[in-house]
């Protein structure tokens, strides 16, 4: 068998990284779409029945901790690839990774989706028993 060019494994990783990247940047927008269309279906079924209001915010909750869960594993892979590139790139290396001023976009992220869980919750609270 014939050994596989580092250049070769560069491009790939490289691919590999660019396209992860591209889905990084969507799926902020996914995630706040199917939740905030949870949100807005459940409040507005509020009237029709508390039950079923309950029950989207609970799976809206549930959503949001699976989707913290989705987003680490996500991460792990990216830095995975930009690991390897950097090792590949060596001096010529650009990358915010391991910078100690912000927290990377993966944490904003989860905090964001974090947050969401917090507020499912709270929601979930409001319409159970003090509405």
């Amino acid at each position: 068998m014939k050994p596989i060019d580092p250049n070769e494994i560069y491009r790939q990783q490289y691919a590999h990284f660019s396209r992860m990247n591209d889905i990084l940047y969507k799926l902020p927008v996914l995630f706040s779409s199917l939740i905030g269309a949870l949100w807005y279906f459940s409040f507005t079924f509020l009237q029709e029945s508390r039950f079923v209001s309950a029950v989207v915010l609970v799976f809206a909750a549930l959503l949001s901790v699976i989707f913290v869960l989705v987003v680490e594993r996500f991460r792990l892979a990216f830095n995975g690839y930009i690991d390897n590139i950097n090792k590949m790139d060596g001096e010529m290396k650009v990358t915010l990774k391991g910078s100690k001023k912000s927290l990377s976009t993966m944490r904003l992220i989860q905090i964001a989706l974090g947050s969401a869980a917090f507020l499912s919750v709270l929601s979930f609270v409001y319409v159970v028993w003090i509405h």
